[in-house]
């Protein structure tokens, strides 16, 4: 009896720490990331909503979370996670820089300038400046630009 009631004990308790895990992170995001507490690990992540990344990745830098890029790709809005604060990425990693779309289709100059800034502004000097002369005008394509480079510019490794 005290097996099967410590079983469930530790069943429920599972259960109510991925129920937690899940629900502390945009539940669109939640199979990337993996939520520890006060870390973040970002697996491979193809991007999504930059309103939703911007917030997210403001929250994070307000709150101190750590974030550790460790999947195989970063891409799109994923990069903005680079400008969290605390931030490590596997040299592995392969980041994939373009500009703000509309799913794939083109911005109004107004909003395209908007977003292009906006995310800009997550990116280190170096990036931010090649970002807008250059990456932001790639349509679906990207600039790939691997963990290792951006560990040679300053970011730490995990």
């Amino acid at each position: 009896m005290m097996c099967r009631t410590l079983s469930q004990l530790i069943a429920f308790s599972l259960l109510l720490f991925a129920a937690t895990t899940v629900l502390a992170v945009p539940l669109a995001a939640a199979e990337n990331w993996m939520n520890t507490g006060s870390v973040i690990v970002v697996a491979t992540d193809h991007g999504g909503p930059l309103r939703e990344r911007a917030e997210l990745v403001e929250k994070l830098r307000r709150e101190g979370r750590r974030v550790e890029i460790r999947g195989r790709k970063c891409l799109s809005s994923c990069t903005m996670f680079l400008g969290a604060g605390d931030v490590c990425v596997s040299p592995r990693t392969i980041f994939g820089f373009h500009g703000p779309s509309n799913y794939g289709r083109a911005l109004p100059a107004k909003q395209f300038e908007y977003w292009s800034r906006r995310m800009a502004g997550f990116y280190p000097p170096e990036l931010r400046v090649i970002y807008m002369k250059k990456w932001r005008y790639l349509g679906t394509d990207y600039k790939r630009v691997t963990g290792l480079e951006l560990i040679a510019i300053g970011y730490p490794p995990c």
